[in-house]
């Protein structure tokens, strides 16, 4: 982790593993990068500028509350062993530390 602190409206850019945010039409609605507080409302993030299996980046949502926190929750059905095959349940992958939003 490199800033535990977002600002909303600006580009956070995430680095990791199979992180490459796909999906199936059933799925569509589940599928994403989410802001999600302790109490597990949820935004999710709109546009996504890069999409691949190490790096995401991606616009921090307007509709975040400024000073709360949040943890990144990335729900995908892309194999982190294959980004060219989908599974057939998506997978949820979240991070240990949270973010402030200002």
């Amino acid at each position: 982790m490199v800033d535990d602190v977002v600002t909303i409206g600006n580009l956070l850019t995430v680095h990791g593993f199979g992180l490459k945010i796909e999906g199936d039409e059933a799925n569509k609605d589940i599928i994403g990068l989410f802001f999600e507080r302790a109490d597990g409302a949820r935004a999710k993030a709109e546009i996504i500028a890069v999409n691949e299996p190490r790096t995401l980046k991606a616009i921090v949502p307007g509709d975040l509350g400024s000073g709360n926190q949040y943890r990144l929750v990335i729900v995908t059905q892309s194999s982190a062993k294959s980004s060219s095959s989908l599974l057939k349940e998506p997978r949820r992958i979240q991070s240990e530390f949270t973010l402030a939003a200002h």
